[in-house]
């Protein structure tokens, strides 16, 4: 009955030695993914780019032990980063500050709707989604979201929209003023990207490209050309806040925030039972991954975190690296915690098209 509730326990207790290496591996290679990646997924949702940082510590570290899945990869992904912007871009919203706050308040209904659709056994809606339905939103959700980046693909600046085909119009109105710097060094990535992904998958090309990026800035001085850089990311760990709740927050919120915890819930899902057709391996219990889902994000809303659900890029990489258990999202949230604390000056010579590279880089090839 405990093992019920702590999954952890069941692979805990019949951990091997020679599981620890390629648990070791694979979360460091995922990390090394999840930094750069975390930081683009921010700036979809219209935030600062180290609150993806932020939602890559505690609800990673809390699934590891809570999540019935061991080989998927939590943390910020493209999709719900968009369903954020798309929620908090109603609001008439004057400074960051603000829009941090609702930000919060919003993964903290998403955690409860999940939690609580957990505690209740209600795993089995996700049945009643048709594999065309979940096709036909995640194309439409990949488009949507290489669309309304591709302005820092380009260095330009294009107005907030919510309706596609004014930000399609605004981005080809503001092409004449493309910085070929960004639109260089971002093909330059793709490139390698797509380079590396045919002659060897296994290399951290997305790693190469982050640190090629950084490179040329720092020694070609390229955002003296007027190429936009992720700027000053606040180094240190988040601090336990409690989130800024308020009748009108709430009220305002539960929509958006109920559909939000369904599509986390149905990529965790997703992601997690494709996962287990390649290895052979049946761990999810559908109704867990709720309680598990829901207390990562409520926890991730106390320290400044955003929606949080499984990635499917990182997860490839995951089994892909030979990630045995959910140790492996261990090994990732220390080398998060290592970032806070001592890397992130490096970060602030991070050209903003790079980020955009790692963006697209799943929907590459």
């Amino acid at each position: 009955m405990v093992k019920r509730f702590l999954p952890f326990l069941q692979w805990a207790t019949t951990y091997k030695r020679a599981y620890f290496t390629k648990d070791l591996i694979a979360g460091l290679t995922v990390g090394i993914v999840l930094v750069p990646q975390g930081m683009a997924y921010a700036m979809i949702a219209g935030l600062p780019p180290v609150y993806g940082l932020y939602t890559a510590l505690i609800p990673v570290l809390a699934y590891v032990l809570l999540g019935t899945s061991r080989k998927v990869a939590m943390g910020p992904v493209a999709m719900d980063s968009l369903l954020v912007a798309a929620a908090l871009g109603t609001f008439a919203i004057t400074n960051v500050a603000d829009y941090i706050a609702l930000a919060v308040v919003l993964v903290l209904i998403v955690g409860a709707t999940q939690f609580l659709l957990g505690i209740f056994r209600m795993g089995f809606l996700v049945n009643f989604l048709s594999k065309p339905v979940i096709s036909g939103f995640t194309s439409a959700a990949a488009i949507i979201i290489m669309v309304s980046q591709l302005k820092h693909l380009l260095g330009i600046s294009v107005p907030n929209s919510n309706h596609f085909h004014e930000i399609v119009n605004l981005t080809f109105q503001q092409m004449g003023h493309t910085n070929l710097f960004d639109l260089g060094l971002g093909m330059v990535g793709i490139l390698i990207i797509l380079g590396f992904r045919k002659w060897k998958k296994s290399f951290p090309a997305v790693l190469l490209v982050v640190v090629l990026g950084i490179l040329a800035v720092y020694y070609l001085g390229l955002d003296a050309y007027g190429m936009k850089l992720v700027g000053e990311v606040p180094s240190g760990l988040p601090s336990f806040t409690l989130p800024k709740i308020t009748f009108e927050n709430i009220q305002s919120l539960w929509p958006m925030g109920i559909a939000l915890a369904l599509v986390g819930y149905l990529e965790t899902i997703s992601i997690g039972k494709a996962m287990e057709e390649k290895s052979g391996e049946e761990t999810i219990d559908p109704n867990q991954e709720l309680i598990a889902l829901g207390t990562s994000n409520i926890l991730g809303s106390f320290f400044q975190g955003y929606a949080s659900t499984a990635s499917f890029s990182r997860s490839a990489i995951n089994q892909e690296s030979g990630a045995k258990t959910n140790l492996a999202g261990l090994f990732s949230v220390i080398l998060v915690v290592l970032t806070l604390l001592f890397f992130t000056p490096i970060f602030q010579y991070l050209p903003n098209t790079v980020p955009q590279v790692l963006l697209w880089s799943p929907f590459l090839g």
